[in-house]
């Protein structure tokens, strides 16, 4: 008996043993082959997106007027048919890197949005191989796979590759200046590394204008290696200074040139940060985002027929006269900036996941990685790794926030705030396997309750995920693509989130005209006139609509009752 114990005991460890060499065996060939899984799992789940997004999405080969989609595509479309240097441009307004690129694309292979796309998916892709590396670079090649693989499978990522929006592009530029700066700071003698840097944060910088915000700031910090250097590598620094500076300002320039050529104005890449910084800062913008409020209204009248409105010059007056609502106001914007909810702009995450399956599901985006990573951030504070590349990124990821919270936030311009913050969600995922491992009780039970605390803090949003004009967009789209039923299904749930704008009512009579639907219009006229204030706007839409259709005798009939509505007024 004793001596089956003795072999039972042997054999425990054998298994043992053989887990943990499979185990390790895996592990290193993951590790072995990181960047290829990576790109290999990036680009697949994109492409299965594109194909989802062509069979459920309208926005697949269609723009709508008045969407940043459209803007850039008409402006690409000018540039395609002749007009490269963008003469009927004066003063750039929006950035031009993204309206040049789709120009190129178009150019090359045609107008096909399905090809832009594709394109974009593979930027993508390289984004997060360059995310791998960020991870890699700061805190091994194990943190490098996991943050590689989280953003492969990253919902916010995978959703913007799909539309005709500069995302992907901006998130490329900004994680692969990162990189290059982290890499050039560890030989500052790579002066052709330094140039890199400075033209791709140049390049970000053409496409959304925020990105300026971080040319002082490195350039202070350059200086200060060059300072404080030891006596051999001050002349690197030096050289790395100018190296950057100058490639930087060489690619912005041709930009510059353009404003002052054509518009005869100086202006560095665009001419809308004042009114923007107008537009997020005034008082009553209670909202944090965009929105055109009474006091922006105000300002454009008082001067009707300027050539220009000196925007700056009335925040100021504004921000002096509300000094607590500036605060107040800009303390929101910073907590929307960290909050878990994509604000919508153009389109609605929210609402668009509901119709692409690989979304639908997909738990890994802006709220999880972030609410996650910041602890994973604590951690690397704590404990010391890398600290002087752990500024660097820290420094990016402060001034990044920055230039968002100071002008409104959206939720597509956090796109490479989040790229820059999986290191540290991965990071995290390191930090909590190691508490599992050593079977840490009490530490792992402690890290798992702060986890849980800070998600639902940054998960409070106190709106409405899905606003009525997000189902106006999306009823609009599916109506251009002539999906009546799609259509008229989300005007119906416009209508019903905000039953007293009646955009919605236009469009659901439109498609009951077309469909010869009298009834299903008569209803919806006869429950307006029962709560809306106006009743004469909704028996004016009542005549023009039975009219259109040829039913005289109905629209007689609201005729009449418009008719004793104004009698009762004059009386």
């Amino acid at each position: 008996m004793r001596k089956k114990q003795k072999r039972r005991k042997k054999q425990k460890p054998e298994t043992s043993t053989t887990q943990n060499t499979l185990l390790s065996s895996i592990a290193q060939f993951l590790i072995k082959y990181r960047i290829v899984i990576i790109f290999s799992i990036a680009l697949l789940i994109r492409i299965i997106h594109i194909i989802s997004v062509k069979y459920n999405y309208p926005f697949y080969d269609i723009t709508l007027r008045g969407l940043d989609q459209n803007t850039y595509y008409e402006w690409a479309m000018n540039i395609k048919n002749g007009d490269w240097l963008s003469k009927g441009i004066p003063v750039f307004y929006y950035g031009p890197l993204y309206a040049y690129f789709l120009a190129i694309v178009f150019t090359i292979v045609g107008i096909h949005f399905w090809v832009v796309y594709v394109v974009q998916a593979l930027i993508d892709t390289l984004s997060a191989v360059v995310i791998a590396l960020i991870g890699e670079c700061l805190f091994g090649k194990t943190a490098g796979l996991l943050s590689g693989l989280t953003a492969a499978v990253c919902a916010s990522f995978i959703f913007y590759s799909g539309l005709l929006l500069m995302e992907s592009l901006i998130l490329f530029l900004l994680m692969s200046f990162i990189w290059s700066f982290l890499v050039a700071m560890d030989n500052p003698r790579r002066w052709w590394v330094w140039l890199g840097s400075g033209a791709l944060l140049a390049l970000a910088t053409i496409g959304r204008g925020n990105s300026l915000l971080l040319v002082p700031v490195i350039t202070m910090w350059l200086i200060y290696k060059t300072v404080t250097a030891q006596p051999k590598l001050k002349t690197a620094f030096l050289q790395a200074t100018l190296c950057f500076l100058a490639s930087f300002w060489l690619v912005i320039l041709p930009v510059t040139l353009h404003n002052r050529l054509y518009g005869g104005k100086w202006h560095l890449t665009t001419s809308n940060g004042p009114i923007l910084f107008f537009i997020g800062n005034v008082n009553d913008n209670t909202t944090g985002t965009i929105a055109y409020t009474p006091t922006y209204r105000k300002v454009q009248q008082k001067y009707h027929g300027a050539q220009e409105i000196p925007w700056l010059k009335e925040l100021l007056i504004d921000i002096r006269n509300h000094p607590l609502l500036f605060i107040r106001n800009l303390l929101f914007k910073a907590f929307l900036f960290f909050n878990g909810y994509d604000i919508p702009d153009n389109v609605n995450f929210y609402l668009s996941r509901q119709l692409l399956p690989v979304l639908r599901f997909n738990p890994v985006h802006y709220h999880l990685i972030v609410s996650l990573g910041i602890i994973g951030f604590i951690f690397a504070l704590i404990k010391r790794v890398e600290p002087q590349k752990v500024l660097i990124l820290t420094g990016f990821l402060v001034f990044f926030a920055l230039s968002i919270i100071v002008m409104f936030v959206v939720g597509r311009y956090r796109l490479s705030f989040l790229g820059a913050m999986i290191p540290f969600f991965a990071f995290f995922i390191m930090q909590l396997y190691t508490l599992l491992a050593r079977r840490k009780a009490l530490k792992l039970l402690l890290l798992c309750v702060c986890a849980g605390i800070l998600y639902f803090a940054l998960g409070f949003y106190p709106r409405q995920p899905i606003r009525y004009n997000d189902y106006q967009i999306l009823g609009s789209a599916f109506n251009k693509k002539k999906d009546s039923a799609s259509a008229e299904h989300y005007f119906i749930l416009a209508f019903r989130a905000n039953p007293y704008d009646l955009k919605s009512v236009y469009n659901l009579l439109y498609i009951y005209k077309n469909q010869h639907r009298k009834m299903d219009a008569e209803r919806l006229i006869n429950r307006l006139l029962q709560y809306y204030p106006d009743r004469k706007t909704i028996l004016k839409i009542a005549i023009s609509f039975f009219k259109e259709v040829g039913d005289e005798e109905k629209a007689m009939h609201y005729y009449k009752m418009f008719r004793a509505i104004s009698l009762q007024e004059k009386q």
